[in-house]
């Protein structure tokens, strides 16, 4: 008879029999979602919601579980609260009877997120590493070939233990049309250390003393940012201009802020290829005593192809000049990169390969009372394969294993290091 009654238009009867109904059962999941239904068509969004809410907690199948997860995203977004329809259609993925209904999903997924103005975006791994702390290869000390009276601390060595990662960023768009926008963001990035027992008692001195500890490893940064994205004319080029201020703390303490402008360009050459260029400057003011402000200029290219089995190649150019008056600080660098995004899936993964290198170059370098005639020179190889488990998913969260493998060679031997690590992470479908 409720079901009747929805079918005919009459939803306040509807509403009636489902109390009657919850009565005689008061986890009765049909109850429930003719009770979000009828409220649905009489307009009450939140009740809906609701009911839509309770009825997808009794579910016992996964077809009911679907249903009343989408019919609570579909309420909450009449009820115009975008970032709960947003969860709520993540929740119903986890029960999408095929493909196909995943497939939308995730296409409604980001409909919705354009539409939103919040966009909040989270970010976790945790990484087994021989090397948290790049540490140096060995005890010795040379510079250009030439031993010198020094000892590397037992910190300055290589120390291994586990990196965690979280980033946290949310952005709100203040103004948008068709062909530009305009968002504020705020981000918190932190890096923490967990050295192992082995690393621990590396650092304890003749005393017992600990010379340093997990905290002294760790690196946080916080920023607000302010994004201005256009597309000029009617072409498929887009164009963004990106200020942000911020500070960075390293071993627990404040080390520097920082003013940054980056000015964007992507240029859509084809459906299946781009190119993408950014220009940056960085005035950062270091916060300890004797330190001088440095000037940071940053170039990038990056290009894009989208081969017909959908493996996707990336190859990309970073250049990088710090200007100061502070030794040490003064430097040029350079990264270059190629990536390779499969098709296809190997096994039950999807599989993506990198490699690339970068020279780091310092005119002048002194550690400690020791000074490095011909300054310091940084070569560093690294590659690493990332496995995406994407059958594994849960509400369109996928588990991520990376194996990265990382070299680096100098002049100076306190900065030989090498660091193999493990990454698992969690990325988005959608």
């Amino acid at each position: 008879m409720a079901l009747e009654a929805l079918d005919t238009g009459n939803p306040t009867l509807a509403l009636k029999l489902s109390e009657g109904l919850l009565i005689a059962d008061s986890k009765d999941t049909y109850a429930f979602y003719i009770r979000a239904r009828a409220n649905q068509l009489l307009g009450r969004h939140r009740d809906g919601r609701r009911a839509a809410s309770r009825a997808f907690r009794f579910a016992k199948t996964r077809e009911d579980r679907f249903a009343t997860a989408q019919l609570a995203a579909r309420l909450a977004y009449d009820e115009n609260r975008l970032t709960l329809s947003q969860l709520w259609l993540r929740r119903s993925a986890n029960s999408a009877p095929t493909p196909q209904h995943e497939n939308q999903l995730a296409r409604d997924y980001r409909r919705l997120r354009a539409e939103n103005p919040w966009n909040t975006q989270f970010r976790f791994s945790t990484a087994p590493s021989s090397n948290v702390n790049a540490g140096a290869d060995s005890t010795e000390f040379i510079i250009d070939g030439q031993p010198e009276v020094a000892v590397i601390s037992a910190d300055g060595l290589a120390l291994s233990g586990t990196v965690a990662i979280a980033d946290l960023s949310t952005s709100y768009r203040l103004r948008a049309d068709k062909n530009s926008a305009v968002s504020l963001l705020a981000r918190l990035y932190s890096r923490q250390v967990f050295l192992s027992s082995a690393a621990h008692q590396s650092l304890l001195s003749p005393a017992g003393v600990p010379i340093s500890g997990n905290r002294d490893f760790s690196a946080t940064t916080a920023q607000i940012s302010l994004d201005y994205f256009f597309r000029p004319g009617a072409s498929r080029n887009t164009m963004s201009l990106r200020g942000d201020i911020g500070r960075n703390w390293y071993g627990g303490a404040p080390i520097s802020n920082f003013a940054r402008l980056t000015l964007g360009r992507t240029r859509q050459i084809s459906k299946v290829t781009s190119l993408t260029f950014s220009a940056s400057y960085e005035y950062r003011t270091p916060l300890a005593a004797f330190r001088a402000p440095s000037d940071i200029f940053n170039l990038r290219a990056n290009y894009g192809h989208r081969f017909g089995n959908d493996t996707t190649l990336r190859l990309g150019l970073d250049l990088k000049k710090t200007q100061s008056s502070r030794v040490n600080t003064a430097s040029t660098g350079a990264t270059a990169y190629l990536s390779l995004d499969l098709g296809k899936a190997i096994g039950p993964a999807r599989v993506s390969l990198s490699v690339g290198t970068s020279f780091l170059d310092f005119p002048t370098y002194n550690s400690g009372f020791v000074v490095a005639a011909n300054g310091r020179r940084d070569t560093t190889v690294f590659t690493s394969a990332t496995f995406t488990f994407d059958t594994l998913d849960y509400a369109g969260f996928m588990p991520t294993v990376t194996l990265r493998a990382q070299q680096s060679r100098s002049n100076i031997s306190r900065f030989d290091t090498t660091e193999l690590s493990v990454v698992v992470g969690i990325r988005s479908r959608f």
